[in-house]
């Protein structure tokens, strides 16, 4: 789109805030549509549970086991923590317990430890799923068994026990929820400052009487676009897409070439540094091969401003808080 298009240079200068009001929207409104699928999986009624396979049983099925011996941990993968379970009729089943859980089956696990032979069956609950290759790596090691003997001993599922496939969907859709919603407070909270400072910018010159001045040389067929319809340099203003400047001449004070670097070797980004009078330092990326337009986009505000401070130096920086302290002062 080219920059006569816009209606307003008061819409170019504040365009990028809402391109990232509208992002932040969506995003939030996603992050509100998963905690609604959340809270409607989450109010499934629940199946009767199927008795646990280990070998035929399907992954993701809510399933029971009688369990009459649990062993202490066996494997722990981040917050997942794995033991074996031991049925009524002594076969060995790979189960995922919580610390609560695996507290409340402390006459399980002096049965499994052998400190004492009375057996105590309780049932348990939960969602079969797919034994990792990890797992059934740490407890072949563990056990000291072969691959084939642990499929023999434990099976291919294990239980997690507690979980339910319901529940399973409500914390997937859950994690979608907080991950959205936390995308979605980067631009919202990032259109703030663009926001504020497109406020200053139009007050300032609302101030000294040349808004409707700006209006009419942004909207002026003799307006000069430069870089990508990023700037917009006119016979006494400076406006600069999505970064909140519109700026006579005489506030452009100071431009400079910042390079970003990556381990302090390769030039990921260039950005032209534009400060003005008030007190604000404006960005404006270039991509690493436009070398050539940064320097040409500074000598073409250079030749419109012959007071511009190039480079950064602390004798340019120093000059720089000199003018705004002077500015501030005629204020």
């Amino acid at each position: 789109m080219k920059m006569r298009e816009y209606k307003s240079f008061r819409h170019y200068i504040g365009n990028h805030t809402r391109t990232l009001l509208i992002v932040g929207a969506i995003l939030l409104l996603g992050a509100v549509a998963c905690a609604g699928l959340s809270a409607r999986a989450k109010a499934v009624p629940l199946p009767e549970p199927a008795p646990f396979d280990a070998l035929e049983g399907e992954k993701g099925e809510y399933v029971y086991l009688d369990v009459i011996g649990v062993s202490d941990w066996v494997y722990k993968y981040d917050e997942t923590t794995f033991y074996v379970l031991e049925d009524n009729w002594h076969l060995l089943y790979v189960g995922i317990l919580t610390e609560g859980q695996f507290a409340s089956l402390r006459a399980q696990n002096s049965y499994w430890n052998e400190l004492t032979d009375r057996e105590i069956p309780v049932r348990l609950t939960g969602t079969a799923l797919n034994v990792t290759s990890s797992v059934k790596e740490a407890f072949s090691e563990v056990f000291e068994i072969t691959g084939e003997e642990f499929d023999s001993y434990f099976g291919y599922r294990s239980i997690d026990v507690g979980a339910t496939p319901s529940g399973e969907k409500a914390s997937m859709w859950s994690a979608f929820a907080v991950m959205l919603f936390v995308l979605s407070l980067i631009p919202l909270l990032g259109s703030r400052p663009n926001a504020a400072a497109t406020r200053k910018a139009l007050r300032r010159l609302e101030n000294r009487g040349l808004l409707d001045t700006a209006e009419a040389e942004f909207a002026s067929p003799l307006a000069e676009t430069v870089y990508k319809d990023r700037l917009r340099l006119t016979r006494r203003f400076l406006f600069g897409r999505g970064m909140g400047l519109a700026a006579a001449w005489e506030d452009v004070l100071w431009c400079y070439e910042r390079v970003m670097r990556s381990y302090g070797i390769v030039v990921t980004a260039r950005i032209l540094m534009i400060g003005t009078a008030d007190g604000r330092l404006h960005s404006l990326p270039f991509g690493p091969k436009d070398v050539d337009e940064l320097y040409k986009t500074m000598e073409k505000i250079g030749e419109r401003n012959p007071r511009l401070l190039r480079g950064f130096t602390k004798e340019n920086r120093a000059a720089w808080k000199a003018a705004l302290r002077e500015t501030k002062q005629s204020m």
